[in-house]
């Protein structure tokens, strides 16, 4: 069956040729007009026990072609007087020519096979039709379901990259927030840290100036009783920067005579530059660690009493300061 929407799309011309007549049951024979070497129709018999009272089996008069459609049309007899005054007669109507008449079998025209064919062309092309507006329909839901589809990711994946863009920007604000508070309270506990350091210094400080000292006084004189030497370094030190004089005389406690006593050849050598004639003059009443020097232009007091107080009095100048 030739689509029809092909002849729609590109229309042409062509010489129309009828299929072959044989492949139709109803069709008994086909007559083109004007063709005098043809067959006549072929004439309707009825059976004689059909036909109206008064009738006989003449129809030559009705098959007669019309020039249209290819059937002949029947001419109706006139009816009898009597008959058409029955006919006019409103209380017994009689049966019309044709209503009397029995049905003939109708023949098969080259138009009535075009309709057909038509007809068939028109139904295959609403089906064609129907199934191309069924499958633009799908493929339009399709398209539909696939933009929706594709706006619903699109729209997921703008707004899951403006949330991380908005979360990352709310976060390192945040961090840097906290950053600086905790900068904040970091600055606060050094300073807080420094002035407690500070006050605490200034509140022990002259406590722990005498306790270092008490310490280093106690460590000096225990040296003194165990051993001579430091009693001679005392001594030089006091004196390494005199110049040369004719006598010296040293006066020590008694308790330490002993020990100097036994380095007196060491001590006799390092103050050979001072004088030739040094004495050791011990001193019952003294406590330990004392040493006067005397020479006769200067008394030095080396003992270590005196030098701790020295150096107890250079400490607080220094704090005052």
């Amino acid at each position: 069956m030739p689509n029809i929407f092909k002849r729609f799309m590109k229309p042409e011309a062509s010489a129309y040729v009828f299929p072959d007549a044989s492949n139709w049951d109803d069709v008994t024979e086909i007559v083109k007009p004007g063709d005098g070497d043809e067959e006549p129709f072929e004439e309707f018999q009825p059976d004689e026990a059909e036909l109206p009272a008064g009738q006989d089996g003449d129809f030559t008069g009705f098959h007669e072609y019309n020039g249209l459609g290819g059937e002949a049309l029947p001419e109706e007899p006139e009816p009898p007087p009597a008959e058409a005054a029955k006919e006019e007669s409103p209380a017994e109507p009689a049966a019309s020519a044709e209503e009397a008449e029995p049905p003939r079998k109708r023949r098969s025209t080259p138009v009535d096979y075009a309709r057909i064919q038509a007809e068939a062309i028109l139904s295959q092309a609403r089906e064609e039709a129907d199934a191309m507006k069924e499958a633009a329909l799908v493929q339009a839901q399709e398209e539909i379901q696939q933009l929706r589809r594709e706006a619903r990711s699109d729209g997921y994946n703008a707004g899951y990259a403006e949330g991380m863009a908005s979360g990352m920007s709310e976060g390192r604000e945040e961090r840097e927030r906290q950053a600086m508070e905790q900068g904040k309270i970091v600055k606060e506990f050094l300073e807080s840290a420094v002035k407690q350091r500070d006050q605490l210094l200034d509140e022990t400080r002259e406590e722990l100036r005498d306790l270092a000292l008490a310490i280093a006084e106690k460590v000096i004189r225990i040296s003194l009783k165990s051993s001579g030497d430091v009693l001679m370094r005392m001594i030089e030190t006091a004196t390494e920067k005199h110049r040369r004089c004719e006598w010296v005389q040293i006066y020590i406690a008694d308790c330490d005579a002993k020990n100097l006593a036994m380095s007196m050849p060491e001590l006799t050598a390092a103050l050979g530059h001072l004088s030739d004639r040094v004495r050791i003059i011990p001193m019952a009443d003294d406590e330990s660690g004392t040493c006067i020097i005397e020479m006769p232009d200067e008394i030095i007091d080396a003992s270590v009493s005196t030098q701790m107080d020295n150096i107890r009095e250079l400490m607080s100048t220094a704090v005052r300061d």
